[in-house]
Parts: C-alpha cells; sequence; structure tokens
C-alpha cells in the first residue's frame, strides 16, 4: 500500500491486509470448555457466578466516553467496475491529500482504499484519525467530503451495489486493564485497552495476549513482571 501526502507519495515495504469478520468468527468457534456469550450481561452483572461458568473473557469493546479521543470515518463500497471509474489504482493506506474544498482550518482527513471480496469491491474510507468531536457532527462533513474526493456524483444515480458505513472507534478507554483481572472476569482486545493510540487497531494485540491469559487464568493473575509490563506500555 502507498502513503500520499501533498508532498509526494510513498510505497509501504510490507503487505496489508483486512480480516474477513464472518470467517475468523467461523474458524474461532468455541471449543470444549467454552461458551460464547454475545448477550451476555455487562458490568458487574457479567461474572462468572452469573454466567456459570470459571472466568469470563470480556471482549465487548471499549466503552464510550462523552468528549473522549475517537476515530470516525465514512467509507463507500463500490463494485471493481465503479472503482475504475472513480480513478482506483490499488491500496492506499493514508493519502493525506486535501479533500476539495478543504481549509486550513477544517479538521483534517485522510482518504484509506482498500480492495475487498478477492478485488471484486473496493472501499474507499474518509478517516479523522483522533478527535474529540462526536461522531453525530463528524459524519455528514466526511461524507460530503468524500463524495468531493472521489466526485461520485459523475458516476451518475446512486448505484445499488454501492454501501456505505461509518466506523465510530473510541481511544484510550477500556472496561478494565487486560492484565489486571478482578473477580475471575478478564478484559480482552478493546475492552482491556488494547486500542493502537495511532491507528485504532486492536486486534492483532488481542491475539498476540490470548495465550498469555488463558495460562494465567487458573491463577487468577499475570506473573508481576507482565502486569508491569503491560502497566508502562499503557502509561508511555
Amino acid at each position: 500500500p502507498r502513503v500520499r501526502t501533498p508532498d509526494g507519495s510513498i510505497r509501504l515495504p510490507h503487505r496489508y491486509a483486512m480480516v474477513d469478520a464472518a470467517s475468523l468468527r467461523a474458524r474461532l468457534a468455541p471449543g470444549p470448555g467454552a461458551v460464547l456469550h454475545r448477550d451476555a450481561p455487562t458490568g458487574t452483572a457479567a461474572t462468572p457466578a452469573a454466567l456459570g461458568v470459571d472466568a469470563v473473557i470480556d471482549c465487548t469493546g471499549a466503552p464510550d466516553v462523552t468528549g473522549g479521543v475517537r476515530q470516525v470515518a465514512v467509507g463507500v463500497h463500490v463494485s471493481a467496475a465503479e472503482a475504475r471509474v472513480l480513478g482506483h489504482d490499488g491500496p492506499v493506506f493514508m493519502d493525506w491529500t486535501p479533500a476539495p474544498g478543504l481549509t486550513g482550518g477544517d479538521v483534517p482527513s485522510f482518504l484509506y482504499v482498500q480492495p475487498l471480496d478477492g478485488g471484486r469491491t473496493v472501499l474507499f474510507e474518509e478517516t479523522v484519525l483522533a478527535t474529540r468531536a462526536s461522531a453525530r457532527e463528524l459524519v455528514p462533513v466526511l461524507r460530503r467530503r468524500l463524495r468531493a474526493r472521489l466526485d461520485l456524483a459523475s458516476t451518475g444515480p446512486e448505484p445499488a451495489a454501492r454501501r456505505w458505513e461509518v466506523v465510530d472507534i473510541p481511544m484510550g478507554t477500556r472496561r478494565r486493564p487486560w492484565y489486571r483481572p478482578r473477580d475471575g472476569v478478564w478484559a480482552l482486545g478493546a475492552a482491556g485497552g488494547m486500542v493502537h493510540p495511532a491507528t485504532g487497531y486492536s486486534l492483532a494485540a488481542g491475539f498476540a495476549a490470548v495465550d498469555t491469559v488463558l495460562d494465567a487464568v487458573p491463577r487468577g493473575r499475570l506473573p508481576r513482571r507482565l502486569r508491569l509490563s503491560a502497566a508502562l506500555a499503557w502509561w508511555l
């Protein structure tokens, strides 16, 4: 993928891909001894005793805090044919060139472009990396900005295959530290504060900690060295 700025373009030296959420859920179906509660209660009600289990791994995502920092984006999925009309020529990790009509006082945003479904569709997404503005305030702005950047009006009426999405990721919040369980309840992924402060990603960090957490569940805590290391990483 490439990164573009007003000063030029560079190609990143690594490959980039998106996770197929449906396929991932199918491959990670709970095995013997594990129970998946998609509609489990949250907060103090989500205890091992309430759910009839030995331990709870909370993966319900980061809590939303009014006025907190968040990443907000508006994206549109289009067919590969329409993407070619729009000038798509490969994945773009961040395109920081200003969208048409953007002024110096406007909140900055970048364009993200990623082929999906084996190249059959393409996602174009206008993203504000980190802001304290609400999603309600920014979504209309980003939608207009994305339409202007892609000149969507030039492709005619809205195609049936075109699908819009909104992304709203709380940054810097957690339900409890992933490295500090309480009463048999562990938090993992975004719920445990694993959202990367620059990208908003949390999946890789969550996967990397799975074995560590599961090994520690019988003891009810992580080794002190790991707790201190994880706490230091959070505060830095």
